[in-house]
């Protein structure tokens, strides 16, 4: 059993030992001051942050013309996001005008359509997203030069799924297309009577 005694013997006989263990302690102590110093500071931090984001949210809420400002810019966005939506009353109606303008894109790049088909819609908020499906032959440039032209177009559409594979394993340039576009259009009075 180790007693005091033992302990007090150890240190008596190697100095040494006594000082590397002093060391030891001061450099521990050093490394938990340097991590509690640490802590401090990013707790002083973060409150110094809250503190600025109070007062510039108390100037902002207190200037009411920048909240007329900061609505007036949301309610354009919204405008100009609701030009580029399909302007119809009925989903099937807004997928046939998705059909037409991705028909317009295709042939722009020289890709034939081989078949189409609209996809249940969903609900999205005060929107519909009315997805088409549609089938092509096209090689790689065309398929990315396609997906350009729906990200670019001021309609609103996007790509939702996309599968593709060689249409022969002697010609792997030739691409077999599934691609899955999808539009919106906002939910209206005629719609909610089509669902019912």
């Amino acid at each position: 059993m180790i007693t005091m005694r033992t302990v007090s013997r150890l240190f008596e006989k190697n100095r040494r030992l006594s000082a590397g263990i002093a060391l030891i302690i001061i450099l521990a102590s050093l490394i938990l001051i340097r991590a509690g110093y640490r802590y401090h500071l990013s707790v002083r931090q973060e409150i110094e942050t809250k503190a600025e984001l109070y007062s510039i949210s108390a100037a902002f809420l207190s200037d009411s013309s920048g909240v007329e400002e900061l609505l007036r810019s949301a309610e354009k966005k919204a405008d100009t996001f609701e030009k580029g939506l399909l302007a119809a009353e009925r989903p099937p109606v807004a997928a046939a005008k998705l059909q037409k303008a991705f028909r317009e894109i295709s042939k722009k790049r020289g890709v034939v359509v081989s078949s189409e088909r609209m996809l249940p819609f969903s609900e999205e908020g005060v929107y519909l997203k009315i997805p088409v499906e549609f089938q092509f032959r096209a090689e790689m440039y065309q398929v990315k030069d396609m997906m350009y032209d729906i990200i670019s177009s001021p309609m609103v559409i996007g790509v939702r799924r996309l599968k593709l594979r060689p249409e022969d394993s002697r010609n792997p340039i030739m691409l077999d297309v599934v691609m899955t576009v999808e539009g919106a259009m906002k939910k209206g009075i005629a719609e909610d009577s089509y669902r019912r």
